[in-house]
């Protein structure tokens, strides 16, 4: 579980960089770190005992079971607590970690995708451990085409003039969920990656956690301002966008078009969102809630996105393969076209639905 993953991965912190524990509160921390494991560890080998290969885990139709945000932070946080405090079990954690990281890696870049902030928490997990060079040279080689799509999302749902302030397509809540920027700022520690650079140095300090504060003071004082990218059409992993530029004068438009089936993303394909400056004027309510509440039911529904209704239908599935074309109308108009045919009942018989967005 959650709570789980997040002590592990803070006793984990304590045993390798406080210095200063003193010898019997060290000892208490790693037999705490022990116990932790021992009862965790017949939950975690029952659910990823046939985890073998990355094939195993990609050609598996229930995949999302393994690579889910919570089973996974959970694996991953455990993997370093037990070589932190030399387990038995080490090895056997991080060759699964290795495996569905990768795994994760890929299915991401094919448009499996919990959203930003959630996928923002698996790339914390995985980054905090640092000390293992089969792990870092998994997270800039295999791992890099999930990390290019992770990238590209946030350039994708960004206001033009705030950085923190990402269009909440599906479950996503940028400025209260902010581990995602944590994840960022090891990134860019980890590799040179001048998009993601001159992103973090536009957020506004007061939305990043104490950890990824500290991480941007050594990121910032070795100098690195990034590189802007250029505006216009841009394609992430759950939406498309058009933007004009990066100030307060400027415009952004993001489309919901996404083939994920995780839950955190909605059945809301075409839906659109539009932010000028700081701010995101037409805007998607956000994520669901925890509680079965009307306020769930609110913002999951079909009053919560303006993707169309057809003969009083909403949509009730994904996309099996995502079907838009971004392109330059004019020298002064850029436009998207995302096809939302395949997401409605086939009982309704559309041949075509199409939203236009310039």
């Amino acid at each position: 579980d959650l709570s789980s993953a997040c002590v592990a991965r803070m006793l984990s912190a304590a045993l390798s960089e406080w210095t200063w524990l003193d010898p019997a509160l060290r000892k208490a921390v790693e037999t705490g770190l022990s116990l932790l494991l021992k009862r965790c560890d017949e939950q975690v080998r029952e659910r990823f005992q046939s985890v073998t290969s990355v094939n195993s885990v990609l050609r598996n139709q229930n995949f999302e079971r393994f690579v889910h945000n919570i089973p996974l932070v959970a694996l991953l946080s455990y993997s370093t607590a037990a070589k932190t405090i030399g387990d038995d079990s080490a090895n056997w954690y991080l060759a699964r970690s290795l495996v569905l990281l990768e795994a994760w890696s890929r299915l991401r870049a094919q448009g499996s995708t919990e959203g930003i902030t959630y996928d923002g928490l698996v790339l914390d997990f995985a980054l905090t451990r640092r000390s293992c060079d089969d792990w870092n040279a998994l997270i800039t080689d295999e791992m890099s085409p999930g990390v290019r799509s992770f990238i590209d999302d946030l350039l994708v749902l960004r206001a033009p003039a705030a950085a923190h302030n990402l269009a909440e397509i599906g479950d996503i809540e940028p400025t209260h969920m902010t581990f995602y920027l944590s994840a960022c700022v090891r990134l860019a520690q980890l590799d040179s990656l001048p998009e993601l650079a001159w992103h973090l140095n536009q957020v506004d300090l007061r939305y990043f956690r104490s950890t990824g504060l500290a991480l941007l003071t050594e990121l910032r004082s070795a100098g690195s301002r990034g590189q802007e990218p250029k505006p216009g059409k841009r394609a992430g992993s759950y939406a498309v966008s058009l933007s004009t530029g990066w100030t307060s004068e400027d415009l952004s438009a993001a489309v919901a078009c996404s083939t994920s089936n995780n839950s955190h993303i909605h059945h809301d394909c075409g839906s659109v969102t539009i932010a000028r400056g700081e701010e995101w004027w037409i805007c998607d309510p956000g994520p669901q809630h925890w509680l079965d509440t009307s306020e769930r039911d609110f913002t999951i529904g079909t009053e919560a996105h303006n993707a169309p209704i057809v003969n009083g239908l909403s949509q009730n599935r994904k996309l099996v393969e995502r079907q838009f074309h971004l392109s330059n109308e004019s020298s002064r108009t850029i436009r998207a076209d995302v096809d939302m045919t395949e997401c409605y009942p086939p009982s309704i018989g559309l041949s075509c639905a199409r939203r236009s967005v310039w």
